[in-house]
């Protein structure tokens, strides 16, 4: 397949609207040709799509084509949506029962009007149960030290992920913006978790004498809802290929400074597509490790030039790997609360905050640089080897030479305020 039929396909995702069921999904295939007017203004703006049978706004010859296709293959039109970044149209079909789905890619991967033919996949985020009991700090990152110098002023940070609680205290006024881009796994937005505790993570507000900081206080959250909770309160929680194009697509066209992908799912040549597009206009793309990265989790660390990031404690120094605090981190939860919670989603996160202070300082960096100094930074506080945790101090000083860092005090938390704030993270979290 020609790297156009890749980046068509790669297009599709932001076509459609989620299946209503999983065995819709299994039948479900995501087809994409250039269509060079798409990039029309009229056609259509971030986070829009034309459900099933709705009247859709494209050109005469992009209709053409869909209705020739589908009466070509005996499919049937679920939805379509024109990819505006790249210049590319992207239907969604369903494959009757009983037909294989294999056979007809087959065949449509050697159909002349068709760039690229795909099944539609599914994503998980990299989150483990919340946890409800006190432990450990964000000591090894040196934050204390670094919001001396930087506080990720004036950065945005894109966030693909779940909801995020606008309203919460130590959130409000740090979201720029949130655009729901899976309308149909809707429930209330507000409640969900996973975004909520990235976008803590990274932005948390600081000095309005709430619980916590995040890494980069002074940053602005690009908010994307591509992922919706597998079970309601929950951490975990799924994606589609197609709601994760139309976020990628937006990304494309708004170009925050740095792309927080904390989900993993199986290699795709469209979303790859997507996301290649974002590191070549400079947008810093920051990933989640999975605990094992095989076929089904190979999206989006096996591209290269995204930083992967796993929960600090595996062990060793991974190659290509950085390492940020992943265990009992202490963020933001839906309806004002707070908790702890696990994952290499948040260790993430950890890094996108850092990426926000470096470049607060040093607006010019590039991702290979801010790699280069990342991994400088790796496994040192103080100038003293600790662990394989990026510091951010120690990142900063890489920048800025004249940036101190001193060790902290052992068992000071820097990311609660005061003993009477931890108390009342404590209520408010269950927590005793």
């Amino acid at each position: 397949m020609s790297r156009l039929a890749a980046c068509c396909l790669a297009l599709v995702f932001t076509c459609a609207a989620l299946p209503v069921a999983a065995e819709h999904t299994e039948r479900e295939i995501v087809v994409t040709f250039v269509d060079r007017s798409v990039d029309r203004p009229t056609l259509g703006g971030p986070g829009s799509y034309t459900p099933r049978g709705a009247q859709y706004a494209s050109t005469t010859w992009s209709r053409r084509i869909t209705s020739h296709i589908a009466r070509d293959y005996g499919l049937e039109m679920v939805t379509e949506w024109p990819v505006l970044s790249i210049g590319v149209h992207c239907v969604v079909f369903e494959v009757p029962a009983g037909r294989d789905v294999g056979e007809v890619l087959a065949r449509l991967a050697h159909d002349q009007r068709v760039g690229s033919a795909q099944r539609m996949h599914t994503f998980h985020v990299l989150a483990d149960d919340p946890y409800r009991k006190l432990q450990g700090s964000l000591d090894s990152l040196g934050m204390a030290d670094a919001h001396r110098y930087a506080t990720g002023r004036d950065i945005v940070v894109g966030v693909v992920d779940t909801g995020i609680d606008v309203q919460h205290p130590d959130l409000a006024g740090q979201i720029m913006t949130e655009t729901d881009l899976a309308p149909e796994h809707t429930g209330n937005i507000g409640d969900e978790v996973h975004g909520t505790a990235v976008a803590g993570v990274i932005a948390a507000a600081g000095g309005n004498g709430q619980g916590i900081v995040g890494v980069a206080p002074d940053a602005r959250v690009l908010g994307l809802r591509a992922c919706w909770p597998e079970q309601a309160g929950a951490g975990g929680a799924i994606c589609n290929s197609l709601t994760l194009a139309k976020a990628l697509d937006t990304v494309l066209r708004v170009q925050p400074r740095i792309l927080n992908l904390s989900l993993a799912g199986p290699e795709d040549p469209l979303l790859q597509t997507l996301v290649e597009a974002a590191l070549a206009r400079h947008i810093i793309v920051v990933a989640a490790e999975p605990a094992t990265r095989d076929a089904e989790a190979a999206f989006p660390t096996a591209i290269p030039n995204v930083l992967r990031v796993r929960a600090a404690g595996a062990g060793g120094v991974a190659a290509g790997v950085l390492d940020a605090p992943g265990t009992d981190v202490l963020t933001t939860f839906p309806r004002g609360t707070y908790n702890y919670i696990s994952g290499s989603s948040f260790a993430a996160a950890h890094i996108s905050g850092i990426a926000a202070l470096l470049l607060q300082i040093r607006p010019d960096l590039s991702g290979a640089e801010i790699v280069q100094v990342l991994v400088a930074a790796r496994g040192h506080y103080g100038g003293a080897l600790k662990s394989a945790v990026v510091s951010a101090c120690e990142a900063i000083r890489q920048v800025k030479s004249e940036a101190a860092c001193d060790a902290p005090a052992a068992g000071k938390p820097v990311a609660v305020h005061d003993a009477r704030h931890a108390r009342q993270l404590a209520v408010a979290a269950g927590l005793r």
